[in-house]
């Protein structure tokens, strides 16, 4: 079952196209460890019986951050019904992120992907509780 998850999340990895979101789509890790790590966090928040939460990831080395910084991105993660491209209805969390515009850093975009998307360019692939 466990093997099956993963496959099914990336099988849908390859056909998401980062839901608009200007990050960088290079994954420092492989595939299947983003989809595990994703998926521990999904079971989670699951278990502690979370319907929303924030959610936050490090796109660049900590120590290019600033001190007393740890993450780059935030976003709000909402338990959800989810529409797949054949129509089928899933539960799964939904993540709400705010992406900056690359051509033009006034304006933003609300952006909901799913948590592979958010956690394909993670620095790393350790919780932080």
């Amino acid at each position: 079952m466990k093997n099956l998850v993963i496959t099914l999340l990336l099988i849908f990895i390859t056909t998401l196209a980062h839901a608009g979101s200007n990050q960088a789509t290079e994954a420092k890790f492989k595939p299947e460890e983003i989809a595990t790590f994703a998926k521990n966090v999904e079971k989670y928040a699951a278990e502690k019986g979370a319907r929303a939460f924030i959610i936050a990831r490090v796109g660049q080395a900590q120590s290019e951050l600033p001190k007393g910084i740890n993450f780059t991105h935030t976003a709000i993660a909402v338990y959800s019904e989810i529409t797949l491209d054949d129509g089928k209805k899933v539960k799964g969390y939904a993540i709400h992120n705010l992406y900056q515009d690359a051509k033009n850093s006034n304006e933003s975009s609300l952006v909901t992907d799913y948590p592979v998307d958010f956690f394909w360019v993670y620095r790393s692939l350790k919780p932080v509780l």
